[in-house]
């Protein structure tokens, strides 16, 4: 009898041992579990902090309604920084120095099919709403198929007023009207500055 009592006794020791190694492996596993939820979480989160700071827009890679400003660089040498007018309509791009760095246009289409774009500056517009893009006092260009001006003369491709690309002729004049007395004293500036940033012009990229 005693014995029987005595083995009992060893069983029921066997088992509380036995449910405890149980309820420390559990135990175990769920630590484990925890900690790779941790990880997951911190994890996702570092990545979409590095992810939004990574696309986060800085002052030198700003667009606005026309313009474009971008870093071209190779490897970690930077080798331009600057705004561009993208004239999407037209296929082409022109690249701008600080004076008109805020160059807008207005696309006209023509009874013959060519396009006009029309140059102004914001800060131009600014001094006067009539010097708008519109009133083009920077200047028109347009795009044609046809190799003679509106006067009958034949273009020849000069890299300043008369641009060929594929098939498309490209030609600038300078506006012979003064949209606003506000703008008198700056517009030279501005038109001096733009036709030089004209010979700048190359297929949009």
């Amino acid at each position: 009898m005693l014995t029987q009592k005595r083995l009992i006794i060893q069983l029921s020791e066997e088992q509380m041992v036995q449910k405890a190694d149980l309820r420390n492996a559990g135990f175990g596993a769920i630590e484990i579990i925890l900690a790779v939820v941790v990880v997951l979480i911190v994890g996702f989160v570092g990545w979409r902090l590095y992810d939004i700071s990574k696309n986060k827009p800085t002052a030198s890679n700003q667009q606005a309604s026309g313009n474009k400003s971008t870093d071209r660089a190779s490897g970690d040498t930077k080798v331009d920084t600057a705004a561009y007018l993208d004239i999407k309509e037209m296929g082409v791009e022109i690249k701008l120095d600080d004076q008109v760095r805020d160059a807008t246009y207005a696309m006209q289409t023509l009874d013959d099919g060519s396009l006009v774009a029309r140059f102004s500056t914001r800060s131009l517009a600014a001094s006067d709403p009539a010097c708008d893009a519109k009133s083009g006092q920077l200047g028109a260009l347009e795009k044609s198929t046809t190799d003679v001006d509106r006067l009958g003369n034949k273009l020849v491709p000069d890299g300043q007023t008369v641009f060929k690309f594929g098939s498309y002729y490209y030609t600038y004049a300078t506006s012979q009207a003064l949209c606003s007395e506000a703008v008198r004293s700056t517009v030279g500036t501005a038109t001096a500055a733009f036709r030089e940033a004209l010979k700048t012009m190359q297929l949009d990229k």
